[in-house]
């Protein structure tokens, strides 16, 4: 809840990167048309000088589609039928995703290091230097894929020290 807190004071409510803008476009594709593609970024996209990096390429169909991985998108697709539903600002929405994503890093991180046999106090403490002594804290400001990387990173290597805990003890 502290970072919870501390991330919605510096929250935007604002998607203000190409990167951001590309996770969301699929995101409201797959919730609203059920596709892939993005067409409203590749006008936008297309309008880059050739030397700048792509958002996204042109499919066999002539769709064009992100090249961004798709678990934000897939995981911000209830945001967009939210969004939809109770007619919110789908942007606004949306970029409150990687604050709860971080602040649910925090907590799997408290976890994994009590899982280490540290003390809870440690533990505690690792999860705030984590959340707002580090890049974390400037990655909640954007929709980028990251946040959500780290919290998958943070649970797989907890479940598998936890596995192999069991697994000594058992000889």
């Amino acid at each position: 809840c502290l970072l919870l807190g501390a991330y919605l004071l510096v929250y935007i409510p604002r998607v203000d990167s190409i990167d951001g803008q590309a996770i969301l476009a699929v995101s409201a594709s797959v919730a609203r048309s059920g596709t892939f593609q993005i067409g409203q970024i590749g006008a936008q996209d297309s309008l880059l000088p050739q030397q700048m990096a792509r958002m996204g390429a042109f499919g066999l169909d002539g769709n064009y589609y992100s090249k961004k991985g798709v678990a934000p998108s897939l995981l911000l697709v209830p945001v967009v039928w939210a969004a939809d539903v109770l007619r919110l600002d789908l942007r606004a929405l949306a970029m409150l995703f990687n604050p709860a994503v971080t602040a649910l890093t925090g907590v799997a991180l408290y976890g994994l290091v009590r899982t280490l046999g540290y003390a809870a106090r440690v533990a505690f403490l690792t999860a705030l230097l984590y959340g707002l002594a580090t890049f974390a804290l400037v990655y909640t400001k954007t929709l980028y894929a990251e946040p959500l990387a780290a919290l998958l990173l943070t649970v797989v290597v907890q479940t598998l020290l936890k596995l192999h805990h069991r697994d000594a003890e058992k000889q």
